[in-house]
């Protein structure tokens, strides 16, 4: 089903929707190599299933936005501390499509940028050829409004184009900007930096706060048009459409802004 028509108003069983308001029903599978990930998902019988995969640097809000999203607190392993997953963890939802969260990605010199290097980033490739790209429908790539991208992200995400999949910019801790001046200076300069003119959507995973309720219903129906499409090109299409957000910067907006 097309973004286009969940917007036309027509009513749907809650039921239908890959990720529900009330309650997820999910399972966990946390793979450090590729034959742990095809064994769980063979004995979960969902080989078949679509995937979306989240990739974005540490503490870019990442497993917070997973767990706002999918409305479980403790879901993925959320923390302070900066590479708390480590591997490539699986979260089946409602039997519907399998959201896939990455360890993130540091390069400040030290330990974590060398997990990166030559553990972290080589599975998250072996998981994606593996994965196959029909299966594959969409890369999330989640960054922080409020930090500057580094060149060092920069060349990963040249790196991360030559897999050639639909790709969402999702930009988190969206609340602690003060104006909508700054909201759009910030997201211009990422997306420039990023060199990226594709569609992004703020999020902030505030449920209290009803731009964070909008916000995480857009990407719920985004990620719910990309699971139902009929294959990668479809998927292709609709971010060609720059739906849901390229008026995404309305989505948090306050009327008085």
């Amino acid at each position: 089903m097309s973004l286009n028509l969940l917007r036309t108003g027509l009513k749907r069983n809650r039921s239908s929707f890959s990720i529900r308001n009330d309650f997820n029903k999910t399972w966990v599978c946390r793979g450090s190599d590729v034959n742990t990930i095809n064994h769980c998902l063979q004995q979960r019988n969902a080989v078949k299933l679509p995937h979306v995969m989240f990739l974005g640097e540490t503490n870019a809000g990442k497993s917070s936005l997973i767990n706002s999203l999918l409305k479980k607190k403790q879901l993925a392993k959320s923390s302070s501390r900066a590479a708390k997953t480590q591997s490539v963890d699986l979260y089946g939802v409602n039997e519907r499509f399998i959201l896939v969260d990455t360890p993130g990605f540091s390069f400040a010199k030290g330990k974590l940028s060398r997990l990166w290097e030559k553990e972290f980033f080589p599975l998250i490739q072996r998981y994606v050829e593996n994965c196959g790209q029909n299966k594959l429908r969409l890369l999330v790539i989640v960054q922080d409004v409020n930090q500057q991208v580094k060149e060092e992200d920069y060349v990963l995400l040249g790196k991360l184009r030559q897999w050639d999949l639909p790709t969402l910019l999702v930009l988190t801790k969206d609340d602690k900007l003060f104006s909508h001046r700054q909201r759009i200076l910030r997201t211009n300069n990422i997306k420039t930096a990023m060199d990226f003119d594709g569609s992004h959507i703020h999020y902030t995973i505030n449920a209290n706060n009803p731009k964070g309720r909008r916000a995480r219903r857009a990407l719920a129906r985004f990620i719910d048009d990309v699971v139902n499409a009929s294959d990668i090109a479809a998927c292709h299409q609709l971010l060609d459409k720059k739906m849901p957000e390229q008026k995404a910067p309305r989505i948090l907006l306050d009327d008085n802004e």
